[in-house]
């Protein structure tokens, strides 16, 4: 260990107790292997330990976020599943859906991130079981004014339309590009769903067969 180097091992900083060195981080910051009192094993940067902006495993996280969310008696709820996943998609990347959504950017405000009850207050209670959150702008995450519930049939058009490509550093959405080239956007579809390739399926001209003539 270096000499200029405060040796931490066996103090406690909140939930974390300081067994030995490890290996630095990926920006180099200097790293200490702790254990949580909750007994989970975790890697914190000798910055986060001093400021005290890691206390723990981050089981004190979830311990206050349960607290909060188990108080308003809608654990158990549709809203509060849908919740759950949406952070889920968004914020874990161990989430199956997750290269859809947090892979691409798409994240959940803070507000509604850490407040199951500023998301539900804002979307109210789900109007039927079939329907689900649907971002308005799928270019953007979810956060007031750009949520709505849907049923499977908007979400899907919602989903086409907004799909986006990109051609000579340029991005539109397939409805953007069907007006710019001039052809239906329901062509660009077909095209997409038969395997072709985006920039082919957008820039290929439309063939227009001549009409039969008998002297032809």
């Amino acid at each position: 260990m270096p000499r200029h180097l405060i040796d931490l091992t066996g103090q406690i900083f909140h939930r974390l107790t300081v067994l030995e060195r490890a290996e630095n981080d990926k920006f180099n910051h200097v790293c200490w292997k702790c254990r949580c009192s909750c007994g989970n094993i975790t890697k914190v940067s000798r910055t986060s330990l001093k400021s005290g902006n890691t206390k723990s495993c981050g089981c004190l996280h979830n311990k206050l976020l349960i607290e909060r969310i188990t108080t308003h008696g809608l654990s158990y709820s549709p809203e509060y599943r849908i919740w759950s996943h949406m952070i889920g998609r968004c914020h874990n990347p161990t989430d199956t859906a997750f290269k859809n959504y947090g892979g691409r950017g798409i994240i959940v405000c803070d507000e509604w991130r850490n407040d199951f009850m500023a998301f539900y207050n804002h979307v109210g209670k789900r109007p039927s079981l079939e329907l689900s959150i649907d971002r308005i702008d799928n270019n953007f995450g979810y956060k007031p004014g750009n949520v709505k519930w849907s049923n499977r049939t908007e979400q899907q058009h919602n989903t086409r339309v907004n799909h986006l490509i990109t051609i000579n550093g340029i991005t539109k959405n397939i409805t953007q590009w069907a007006k710019v080239i001039g052809i239906r956007s329901r062509t660009i579809h077909n095209r997409l769903r038969s395997g072709w390739p985006p920039e082919k399926a957008i820039l290929q001209p439309i063939r227009h067969h001549k009409p039969y003539s008998k002297n032809s």
